[in-house]
C-alpha cells in the first residue's frame, strides 16, 4: 500500500531532515517569513513556485 501525502507533509518532513529543528531556522537561512513557511506546513496556504524554488536551495533532499 503506498501512501499520498500533501505537499506540507512533504516540506515539513523534508525541512526536518535536512537538519532545521524548526520553522524559524529554515524562515532565517531561507528568507520566506516563519508565517508563510508555517501556513504552507498546515496547507493553508499553497506555496507560490518562487516560494517552493526558494525553499528547495535550502532542502538537502526534494524528492521522494
Amino acid at each position: 500500500m503506498k501512501f499520498r501525502y500533501g505537499y506540507g507533509y512533504f516540506i515539513k518532513k523534508h525541512r526536518i531532515e535536512s537538519g532545521f529543528k524548526s520553522i524559524r531556522q529554515l524562515a532565517e537561512r531561507s528568507g520566506i517569513s516563519s508565517a508563510t513557511i508555517s501556513r504552507i506546513e498546515r496547507e493553508v496556504q499553497k506555496p507560490e513556485v518562487r516560494t517552493l524554488e526558494t525553499l528547495s536551495k535550502h532542502l538537502k533532499s526534494t524528492s521522494c
